[in-house]
This record gives C-alpha cells, sequence and structure tokens, in this order.
C-alpha cells in the first residue's frame, strides 16, 4: 500500500467535489461503520479519466449532484492512502470483514475503522478496473469511478467553489 502524505506526489491530482448544493463547512465524518463497502466522509473525485462527471453521465445518474464544482486543496501533511493499482487495491484484504447484510451474498465489506485510525482519507486513482469484479475485492464494485473519501476536516487546505452549471 501507498502510504503517503499529500505533498508526496500526489499534487499532480486535481480533487473535485460535486453537488447539488455549495459546499458548507468540512467536518470530521462521524465513526466509521464496522463493515461497509465505502467510508464516510468527504467525496472526492480525481479529475480525469474515469472520474464522477464521466460515470454520472454515463449512467445517466444524479447529474443534478454535479451542478457545483469546489476544487478541494489538501495540507501537505495529510496523511492520505493512496492506492494506485490491483497489487494496492488487494492489500486491502486485510481489512475485509462480513457485511450482515449481504451474508447470503458472500459479498465482503472493509472495516474502516482500523484505516481511519491511521489516515486522514484514502484515494483510489487511478481507476483499476480489473478488481471491479474480483472476488476478493468485492467492496470496490461499489467504488464507481477515480475518486477519494477524507474522513479528518484536517486534512483539508482549502475549498473553492468552481462552477455553478445551472
Amino acid at each position: 500500500m501507498a502510504a503517503m502524505t499529500y505533498g508526496a506526489g500526489a499534487r499532480m491530482m486535481r480533487l473535485l467535489h460535486y453537488a447539488a448544493e455549495p459546499l458548507g463547512e468540512i467536518r470530521d465524518a462521524a465513526e466509521q461503520p464496522p463493515a461497509h463497502f465505502k467510508p464516510v466522509g468527504l467525496w472526492v473525485s480525481v479529475e480525469g479519466p474515469d472520474d464522477w462527471p464521466s460515470w454520472c453521465k454515463g449512467e445517466d445518474f444524479g447529474l443534478e449532484r454535479l451542478r457545483y464544482a469546489h476544487e478541494i486543496g489538501l495540507r501537505s501533511e495529510a496523511k492520505i492512502l493512496h492506492l494506485k493499482n490491483a497489487r494496492d487495491i488487494d492489500s486491502m484484504s486485510r481489512y475485509r470483514t462480513r457485511n450482515p447484510a449481504y451474508a447470503g451474498l458472500s459479498y465482503h465489506s472493509l472495516d474502516w475503522r482500523p484505516v481511519a485510525e491511521e489516515y486522514d482519507g484514502i484515494i483510489i486513482a487511478p481507476y483499476n478496473w480489473s478488481r471491479r469484479l474480483h472476488q476478493q475485492t468485492a467492496w470496490y464494485y461499489a467504488w464507481d469511478c477515480a475518486s477519494g473519501c477524507i474522513w479528518r476536516s484536517r486534512a483539508v487546505e482549502r475549498v473553492t467553489l468552481l462552477a455553478d452549471a445551472a
């Protein structure tokens, strides 16, 4: 896994948050769920191929949520877990756990609590299509695009409203 602070090579990524309304105050996420496909926090899209707008337009899903684009600047000292390839995604299996809501389907989720104890957030980019339907990384199926989740507000240095697409 590529544990890194944001200043260590990640500045090339442009992180954008899309919403139907302008973003308000950034707050820490509540406690992470014990077994879930995705963490809780401020979701960001990594601009470029397989980003959130591309996915939404391709699926004709939630287009109203693209109205406001916000650039999210992270602090250089933010501790972000960056998964860059299939091997990095596979390494998350150590956090795998059963989600009782999907027990009959044998789906696995991740226990995001220990990840959140060590990191301020996670970014998975570029998107890895080889792991979308992989049995050992079933949690990644719900990760629809190159994106990330920031659960500690201290990681965010600035939020810049870029557009009102209305």
